[in-house]
């Protein structure tokens, strides 16, 4: 996997994944997860997570470091959006793999 160099608002970070896009996914999970309490993040007030989230309207993505012009940038929004989907995804198929537990039983 490769090395992406992600930034936000006040969030920076370095992750591997497949692609730009699976890279601000991932940024968006980590960062999200750490501020929404019913992911296993902790208990927040709103003022707290406002500031501990910390996403900007965009996400710039590159393998080449921080603050640059050519990196791919998305819209916080949209990958948000994406990233709840999957979510709602892994839930579901967490159901079904269930389900199909109890009735081999």
């Amino acid at each position: 996997m490769a090395k992406f160099y992600v930034q936000s608002g006040n969030v920076k970070m370095v992750l591997e994944a497949r692609d730009s896009r699976c890279a601000a996914i991932w940024a968006a999970h980590r960062k999200l997860n750490d501020t929404l309490p019913f992911l296993g993040g902790e208990e927040t007030n709103d003022a707290t997570a406002k500031t501990t989230c910390g996403l900007g309207e965009m996400i710039h993505v590159s393998q080449r470091g921080f603050d640059r012009k050519d990196a791919t940038v998305f819209q916080t929004l949209d990958i948000v959006s994406e990233w709840s989907r999957l979510l709602v995804a892994l839930d579901r198929l967490s159901t079904r793999v269930e389900s199909f537990k109890i009735a081999r039983r």
